[in-house]
This record gives C-alpha cells, sequence and structure tokens, in this order.
C-alpha cells in the first residue's frame, strides 16, 4: 500500500511540474507576443523551457521503467 501511495504522488509531482512548465512557456510567449520580450529572448527562454520539459518527460519514463523492472 505505501508504494502504490508513494507512486501516486511521484506520478502526481511529475505532471504538476510538467504543467508548470507548459504554463512557462505559454507565459513567455504571451510576453513575446505583448513586446514585453524580445524574439531573441522568447526563442532562448523558448529552448530552455522545452529542454526542461524534455528532460522531466524522460525521468519520469525511468521511473515507470525502473518500477516495473523491479515488479517483473
Amino acid at each position: 500500500l505505501i508504494e502504490t501511495i508513494r507512486d501516486y504522488v511521484e506520478e502526481i509531482r511529475a505532471k504538476e511540474t510538467q504543467q508548470k512548465i507548459n504554463n512557462k512557456i505559454k507565459e513567455n510567449r504571451l510576453l513575446y507576443e505583448l513586446g514585453e520580450i524580445t524574439k531573441e529572448e522568447y526563442e532562448r527562454r523558448n529552448s530552455e523551457l522545452n529542454h526542461q520539459l524534455k528532460m522531466n518527460k524522460q525521468i519520469d519514463r525511468m521511473g515507470l521503467n525502473q518500477r516495473i523492472n523491479i515488479l517483473g
């Protein structure tokens, strides 16, 4: 039961992190569209945020694979 709860909490944390990054991507786009940041700054931030999102998804998948390997 404790492992199930732990896995659930880890999954929720990963999804929350992904949602925060997605929100930052949207905010970055809005700032650019409103002229608050330059195109270069937008592209730099967008690149960083997409990298963070990609890494977060890979970490989440690795965690899932590890749990499967332990159980399998």
